[in-house]
């Protein structure tokens, strides 16, 4: 590291705490709002923890729909990390794993970081709540073959 970089980081510092309580902020208002919906699941933290929201973690059913409807709203979502376990150099030692297989097929990051505002988040929150009430409605009418279709909705 140069000196220049180190007076970057150095002066980065004195930001550190209001970038981290901001994470957060966000992480805490997505823990409160976006309980008890039928489709998504939270991600459980450790008693006598405090997580840091670095990204904001949780699992939805039907990911993939999921992510495109947050994309059609201009909202970043995805899953992120690719599994370690997928990649060639592990190929030879590849097992099945069924609890890792239906937590990836679930898993999505919305966005939580320092630049997410209070109108982003409310809109991200709105976004999710509303898809996923309409997405299992819609199950519903496809399952009792009233709809044959399913497009993906734009809130």
């Amino acid at each position: 590291m140069n000196n220049v970089n180190a007076t970057i980081g150095l002066v980065q510092m004195r930001f550190l705490r209001s970038v981290l309580d901001k994470y957060i902020s966000n992480g805490k208002f997505y823990d409160n709002s976006l309980q008890n919906i039928d489709g998504l699941q939270l991600i459980p933290y450790y008693d006598k923890t405090e997580p840091s929201y670095w990204l904001y973690t949780m699992k939805v059913d039907h990911r993939d729909d999921f992510v495109k409807m947050l994309e059609s709203n201009e909202i970043m979502a995805s899953p992120l990390h690719h599994r370690n376990d997928t990649h060639s150099l592990f190929s030879t030692s590849r097992r099945i794993l069924p609890g890792l297989e239906d937590f990836y097929g679930k898993l999505v990051h919305i966005p939580c970081g320092w630049w997410v505002t209070e109108k982003d988040r409310l809109k991200i929150v709105d976004c999710i709540k509303k898809w996923m009430v309409a997405y299992h409605y819609l199950q519903v009418l496809i399952k009792n073959k009233t709809v044959r279709y399913l497009c993906h909705i734009r809130l």
